[in-house]
C-alpha cells in the first residue's frame, strides 16, 4: 500500500473516531479502477440512496421501450408520501395532476421526493423488478425490498401496513398513534432484518457500471448522471469541501441516525472521475455526519487528483 493511500485510510479512521460514528466508504477511480475501501462491506440502511437502483430500473425499461419518458401519469392525493417538502407534495389534487415520467424521475433524484419514488416503483412493477436488475448486473448486498409507504409504516411500528390507497395525512395519523416504545422496537428490528440495507462497496460498483455505460446505454447513463448533477439535497456532504467549480452527480440518503451520499465526482484536467459512496451511522447531530462526509470526500478527491 502506498503512503498516500495509507494516510487517507488513517484520516478516515480519525474522522470515525472523532465523530463517534460508524463509517463505510468505497471509492473507485475511473478509468484506472484504483480503489479506496474503508469498512466498505459494513451494512447500512440505504435510506434514499436506494433511489439510484430504482432510477436505473426505470431507465432500463425506457431503453427496452416498455415505458416512455414522455408518457403522462395521473397523480392523486393517494400517491403522496411524507418526507422532504417536494414539489409534488405542494400541488393541489382536487383533480388528478398529469406529470411526465421524466419529471417524476427528476423529482425523485433531485428533490429526493418520496411520492415520486412510489409512483416509479408502481410503474416498473415493484421492488422485485429492481432486485432483478441488480441481480443481472452482479451487484449483491444492495437491497431494495419495500416501497416508501411500507418502509415508513414498518419503521414507525404501524401495523397492519396500509395499502397503496392511503393518503399522506392518514399515514401520519397512523404513525402518531404508535407509542415511542413501539417505534423504538420497530427501528431496532429494521436494523436487524437488513431489508433495504446495503454496502458502500456495492453502491460504488453500481455507480461504476452507470458511469461506464454497462448497466444502461450511454444515452441513459448520461441522462441519469445529468439529473443527479442537479441534486438539491446534501450540499454540505460530498460537495461540502470540494473546490466550488467541481461537478458532482450524487444522491443523498437521510433518516434517523443515518446520513449518506453517493455519486460521481468529476476530476479536473482530464484526470477522470471518482465513483464514491460514503455511509454514516451516528447518534450525533446531522451536521457532524455531514462534516465527516465532506472531509472524507475531500481527502479522497485530493488523493486521486495527485495520483501518478
Amino acid at each position: 500500500m502506498d503512503l498516500a493511500l495509507s494516510e487517507v485510510l488513517m484520516q478516515l479512521g480519525r474522522l470515525e473516531k472523532w465523530s463517534g460514528s460508524t463509517l463505510g466508504v468505497s471509492a473507485c477511480h475511473l478509468p484506472t479502477l484504483k480503489e479506496i475501501e474503508f469498512e466498505s462491506t459494513r451494512e447500512f440502511d440505504l435510506c434514499s440512496t436506494y433511489k439510484i437502483p430504482i432510477a436505473v430500473c426505470l431507465l432500463q425499461k425506457i431503453e427496452n421501450r416498455e415505458l416512455d419518458l414522455n408518457t403522462l401519469v395521473d397523480i392523486t392525493e393517494y400517491d403522496l408520501r411524507p418526507g422532504v417538502n417536494s414539489t409534488l407534495n405542494q400541488l393541489q389534487y382536487t383533480v388528478p395532476v398529469k406529470m411526465s415520467i421524466l419529471n417524476v424521475l427528476q423529482f425523485m433524484m433531485q428533490e429526493s421526493c418520496n411520492s415520486s419514488t412510489d409512483i416509479i416503483l408502481n410503474l416498473v412493477g415493484g421492488t422485485g423488478a429492481v432486485r432483478e436488475v441488480l441481480k443481472k448486473a452482479g451487484i449483491d448486498n444492495l437491497r431494495v425490498d419495500r416501497s416508501i409507504l411500507e418502509y415508513m409504516a414498518e419503521s414507525n411500528g404501524v401495523e397492519p401496513i396500509p395499502d397503496r390507497k392511503c393518503k399522506m395525512q392518514e399515514l401520519r395519523d397512523l404513525q402518531n398513534k404508535v407509542s415511542p416504545e413501539v417505534k423504538a422496537r420497530a427501528l431496532e428490528k429494521q436494523k436487524q432484518n437488513l431489508r433495504d440495507h446495503g454496502q458502500a462497496k456495492s453502491m460504488t460498483k453500481l455507480l461504476v457500471q452507470i458511469y461506464q455505460h454497462k448497466i444502461l446505454s450511454e444515452t441513459y447513463s448520461n441522462l441519469l448522471l445529468k439529473i443527479m448533477q442537479r441534486c438539491k439535497t446534501g450540499q454540505q456532504r460530498i460537495m461540502g469541501m470540494l473546490p466550488p467549480t467541481t461537478r458532482v452527480s450524487h444522491k443523498t440518503g437521510t433518516d434517523t441516525h443515518y446520513a449518506h451520499d453517493a455519486g460521481i465526482i468529476y476530476l479536473p484536467e482530464g484526470k477522470g472521475a471518482i465513483a464514491l459512496s460514503i455511509f454514516v451511522e451516528t447518534t450525533k447531530p446531522q451536521h457532524i455526519a455531514e462534516r465527516v462526509i465532506a472531509e472524507a470526500a475531500r481527502n479522497i478527491y485530493d488523493y486521486y487528483l495527485f495520483l501518478e
